[in-house]
């Protein structure tokens, strides 16, 4: 009973404090620091500072290209009145249509497509056949093989440019089987005179920054399912029927992605093309003193670095704009691509 009392009693008194207990009014300031901390305006202060910052990078890497191309629709008189700095007083197009007929652009835009289309299909085949190898084959040695593939991709190029040019310079195929007297039997040859060279790196996978295809396909496939070829193996399928039928079909994402980057990367070559193909009419090679050749042969004029620049604009501004043109319609595959890379089976 005494118990049961005093637990009433302690009820009591506890109503009776809630009933008094006052709740304390937050200062002005306590609001204003309790709205400055809540997690909608630090989310919000976050986003804005995150929007700043890549406006301010996306304008470092943007501004070069936009003074470019900006600069090839200035007339003369634009270039040489310094109070023009962005916006020019009238569009002027004829710089375009001098540099296209004195360059020849339609011809160095087939030359520059069809070479690197057909290296970038060789770089692809050789890299998906070599990535798949490694993924889904053990062998002794494939570790250290893949290995070597990602320590291409830390080996400046450099490195490798006297060696590999007396190579094709004086091509001769008993080195890779015997030495000595032998060599006599089979004479050199000068594979540095056409695409020969180039193309047996990319049919190969010994083009620079093939380590990096090899990488990308070798994930890929790494992380598909090995049911997929259990079941084709089932069904009668070898190793190559179950590779071209089951797994290339999934990999196209992946594939078209490394297509176009051996494509950009070829076409915007000029270290190989220079060592292996000197007398190749590119756009990477012919185009990049185009403007004070023009400047120089066709308007007499030696020495203007401004009147030059005038040129060189429009001529870069043809060279870049394929490239971005394909980055419009294969941007959906390199997101795929992305995506499925890191797909676990």
């Amino acid at each position: 009973m005494e118990k049961t009392e005093n637990v009433k009693r302690t009820n009591e008194v506890g109503a009776e404090e809630v009933d008094n207990f006052v709740i304390p009014t937050l200062t002005t300031w306590q609001k204003i620091k309790r709205f400055i901390l809540g997690k909608r305006v630090l989310g919000f202060g976050w986003g804005i500072i995150r929007t700043i910052l890549l406006l301010g990078i996306a304008y470092l890497i943007i501004y070069p290209l936009l003074i470019t191309l900006i600069t090839s629709f200035m007339s003369s008189a634009d270039v040489y009145d310094p109070t023009v700095i962005l916006i020019p007083t009238s569009i002027n197009i004829n710089t375009y249509v001098a540099m296209w007929r004195y360059a020849e652009i339609p011809t160095l835009y087939l030359n520059s497509f069809v070479s690197s289309i057909s290296l970038a299909v060789l770089q692809m085949c050789s890299c998906m056949l070599v990535a798949y190898g490694l993924a889904r084959f053990k062998f002794k040695g494939n570790n250290f093989i893949f290995l070597m593939c990602i320590f291409t991709l830390m080996v400046p190029i450099q490195m490798l440019t006297t060696s590999m040019y007396f190579r094709y310079k004086t091509f001769n195929p008993l080195y890779m089987f015997s030495f000595g007297e032998q060599l006599s039997m089979v004479p050199n040859i000068d594979l540095t005179r056409g695409w020969t060279a180039i193309g047996l790196l990319s049919a190969t996978a010994t083009m620079y920054r093939n380590g990096l295809f090899v990488f990308l396909l070798r994930q890929y496939f790494v992380n598909q399912p090995k049911e997929l070829e259990e079941a084709a193996y089932i069904d009668g399928a070898g190793p190559f029927r179950t590779f071209v039928q089951v797994m290339l079909p999934s990999a196209t994402p992946m594939l078209v992605t490394v297509f176009l980057f051996a494509l950009v990367w070829q076409y915007n070559d000029i270290y190989y093309i220079t060592m292996l193909n000197p007398t190749a009419e590119v756009m990477a090679t012919r185009i990049s003193s185009m403007g004070s050749s023009f400047v120089s042969s066709v308007l007499h004029i030696s020495g203007d670095q401004v009147l030059n620049s005038l040129y060189q604009s429009a001529c870069t501004v043809m060279h870049v704009a394929p490239i971005v043109v394909i980055y419009c319609f294969g941007q959906k595959f390199f997101v795929q691509s992305i995506e499925r890379s890191g797909m676990v089976g």
